[in-house]
């Protein structure tokens, strides 16, 4: 035991966290925060074909270690098949599409013509 009385004076360090950012398996960013302070996100990643609509969590009042991804949304088109005065013999003259899906040509005839579009298509299918 002491000999004399003791005061003991409490010291605190506030809490370090990391808010890791990714893109899929990609590290975008890495921010080190205080306790309950926020990160500050990579700017807005890009994808051919895909739309970016945010992270996957907040962080603002980080208050744990946290990973947060990008979140996407696909894009879609309008594809419009213009038979030009042809007959439309199946399939549809107007599709919504998504990115990287076909677009199936439909099927038009023209008495006395031979039917080609005026972008390729592979086996009658446009991929977007």
């Amino acid at each position: 035991m002491p000999a004399h009385d003791l005061t003991y004076i409490a010291t605190y360090t506030q809490i370090e966290l990391s808010v890791k950012f990714y893109d899929g398996d990609t590290l975008l960013k890495e921010d080190i925060v205080l306790y309950g302070e926020s990160a500050i996100p990579p700017s807005d990643p890009e994808k051919v074909g895909y739309t970016f609509t945010g992270w996957s969590a907040s962080f603002l009042n980080v208050q744990s270690s946290i990973d947060i991804y990008a979140e996407w949304m696909i894009n879609t088109y309008t594809v419009t098949f213009d038979g030009d005065g042809g007959t439309l013999i199946s399939g549809d003259e107007v599709r919504t599409i998504e990115h990287g899906s076909p677009a199936t040509a439909p099927v038009y005839e023209k008495e006395g013509f031979d039917l080609s579009w005026d972008r390729t298509f592979n086996s009658q299918s446009l991929v977007i």
